[in-house]
């Protein structure tokens, strides 16, 4: 009788263990703010992966797209805040080289291990002379969408290694805000790193 009786018991609680494992999932993270800030690979959250979800008062199928949960927010004066979640299209090679307007994108962080893999940044424009390196000449091409004075944009520009750049690839220029320095920096990624675009923001 007893032993029936813990028999039962325990499917019961295997039932409910298995219940409440079914709305749990692992949402892949996505730094907004410095790269050097430690936030694991993934956030653990509740609920299944919505299908749809409401934005401006619109419902809006997001299967097709990728979801990432935002860490940080150097994206404030895109909307985009710490603790957010962002459904993302995913490029392919053929759209990495022909990005439409000024989106917020996802470019992937290599060799992080057991950190996040990605990070969010402002599209600014293509940079298909990187090997010149005139940041003079690219801070008067781009001047209407950047946030500082030549001087400092020049300056830290050229504290970026040289040595990290493979002048065979074509380079794209971002935008991001250090909420807690209060500044906005401007860095340079290979058009291969880009992961994705920004869509929708929950």
């Amino acid at each position: 009788m007893a032993k029936g009786f813990i028999i039962v018991i325990s499917i019961i609680l295997i039932i409910q263990i298995i219940s409440i494992c079914s709305f749990i999932r692992f949402c892949p993270v996505a730094k907004a703010g410095k790269v050097t800030k430690f936030y694991w690979k993934y956030k653990l959250l509740f609920g299944k992966e919505p299908n749809t979800i409401i934005c401006d008062g619109e419902k809006i199928n997001v299967s097709s797209y990728e979801e990432l949960y935002v860490h940080g927010n150097s994206m404030i004066d895109y909307d985009i805040h710490n603790g957010q979640k962002v459904f993302v299209s995913v490029f392919d090679n053929q759209e990495k080289q022909s990005i439409e307007g000024y989106p917020v994108l996802a470019f992937h962080i290599y060799n992080m291990k057991c950190q996040s893999p990605y990070k969010l940044r402002k599209f600014v424009g293509y940079i298909d002379d990187i090997n010149a390196r005139n940041w003079v000449d690219l801070y008067h091409r781009y001047r209407e969408r950047i946030k500082i004075n030549e001087t400092q944009f020049v300056s830290d520009l050229n504290k970026k290694n040289v040595n990290d750049l493979n002048l065979a690839e074509r380079y794209i220029l971002s935008e991001t805000y250090e909420d807690d320095s209060n500044v906005y920096r401007y860095s340079l990624h290979p058009v291969s790193s880009l992961y994705a675009k920004v869509m929708y923001v929950v």
